[in-house]
C-alpha cells in the first residue's frame, strides 16, 4: 500500500462489560493496546496521537466508538488510509426476524442492542462511505468469542462473524476466526493475550516478512497468522479470515524493532498453559451428559497439575 496520505486509526477493545448480564472477557483492553502501540510506532503507521483513538473498557461505550467512526470519515481524505480494529463481544438481536448483527459496547444492554449497540449494517456503511471517499480501509475484528448473549439461542456469535466476512466495499478485512469457530486466549500468549491478536502483533513487527525484503504483505500475514494460530489453538480449530488484494503493503518493517521483537519471543518461553475459549465451556457443558462432565472435570485436573 504505497501511500502518499495520511493514516489514521479507530481501536477499540473490551474485556469488562459494564452490564452484568454480558461475560466478561479477560485479554481484549491488552490486546487493543498492544495493536495501538504497533500502529503509533516505526515498525507500524508512525503516526500521532492526533490521527488515533483508542478506547478500552469503560471509554468504550457505544456513543464514543460512533463519535470515533464520524472523526474517522470526516478527517480522511483521498489518498488516506484508515485502520478500524474492534475487539470484544459480537452479537444479533432477537426482535426482528433479520437476526441483525452488532458489536457489543461497553454501555450496550444485554438483549436489546438497537437501544444501544454499534450496528454492524452502520459500520459497513461507514466503510463503503470511506471507500467512496478514496480512502484504504484495513478492518480487523475478533469479536468472535462464546458466551451466554442474547443471540445465543440463533447462534449470534456465529452469524455475525459470518456477516462481518462479507465484503462491504473494497476494504482489507483480518477477522479472528471462521464463523462457526471461537476466538481463543490464554496466558501462554504474551502473558495474557488472545491468540489471534498476539500473533497478529508478532506478524506486523516483521516477523511475517518471510522473504525478509521489509515490505510487509497482505499475503505474508495471512500465512504467518494462519499457521501460528491454527497450530497453537490445536486441537480445537480456529482459522483467521483474510480478504483484500494479496499483494497490498501493509507495512514496512523497521529492523530494530523487529529485532526487539524477536529478543522478547525468546525470552518469553513456551508454557503448557489452559486455553480459555471465552465461554465455551458453558455452551459444552449444558449439552454433556455425566459421563462427558466426568471426564471434563477429570481433564481440567489433569491441566491443573500440567500433566
Amino acid at each position: 500500500m504505497a501511500n502518499a496520505g495520511s493514516s489514521r486509526a479507530v481501536i477499540v477493545g473490551i474485556s469488562d462489560y459494564q452490564s452484568a448480564e454480558i461475560p466478561d472477557l479477560e485479554y481484549a483492553d491488552k490486546d487493543a493496546s498492544a495493536i495501538a502501540k504497533w500502529v503509533q510506532s516505526k515498525a507500524g503507521w508512525n503516526i500521532d496521537n492526533d490521527n488515533i483513538m483508542v478506547h478500552v473498557n469503560d471509554e468504550a461505550t457505544n456513543a464514543q466508538i460512533i463519535v470515533s467512526m464520524d472523526w474517522l470519515i470526516e478527517e480522511s481524505r483521498e489518498g488516506d488510509r484508515a485502520l478500524i480494529y474492534f475487539s470484544g463481544h459480537g452479537d444479533v438481536e432477537r426482535v426482528t426476524k433479520y437476526n441483525n448483527g452488532y458489536l457489543l459496547g461497553y454501555d450496550s444492554p444485554p438483549s436489546v442492542y438497537g437501544a444501544g449497540a454499534f450496528a454492524v449494517n452502520y459500520l459497513k456503511d461507514m466503510i463503503a462511505t470511506l471507500s467512496d471517499n478514496g480512502v484504504q480501509v484495513i478492518l480487523i475484528t475478533d469479536a468472535c468469542r462464546a458466551g451466554k448473549l442474547a443471540g445465543s439461542s440463533e447462534n449470534g456469535t456465529g452469524v455475525t462473524a459470518a456477516r462481518m466476512s462479507q465484503q462491504f466495499a473494497n476494504e482489507i478485512k483480518i477477522l479472528s476466526c471462521q464463523p462457526e469457530e471461537f476466538s481463543l486466549e490464554g496466558e501462554q500468549w504474551g502473558g495474557g493475550r488472545g491468540c489471534f491478536s498476539y500473533h497478529l502483533e508478532n506478524a506486523l513487527y516483521g516477523l511475517a516478512d518471510s522473504n525478509n525484503d521489509y515490505v510487509l504483505s497482505l499475503t505474508e500475514v495471512q500465512r504467518y497468522i494462519e499457521d501460528h494460530v491454527s497450530e497453537e489453538v490445536a486441537p480445537q480449530s480456529q482459522y483467521p479470515i483474510v480478504q483484500g488484494p494479496s499483494r497490498t503493503t501493509i507495512s514496512f518493517v523497521d529492523d530494530a524493532q523487529l529485532q526487539a521483537r524477536r529478543s522478547l519471543l525468546d525470552s518469553e518461553g513456551t508454557k503448557f498453559l489452559a486455553v480459555n475459549d471465552r465461554g465455551m465451556e458453558d455452551i459444552f457443558l449444558s449439552e454433556a451428559d455425566t459421563i462427558i462432565r466426568k471426564l471434563y472435570d477429570q481433564f481440567l485436573v489433569a491441566i491443573e497439575n500440567n500433566n
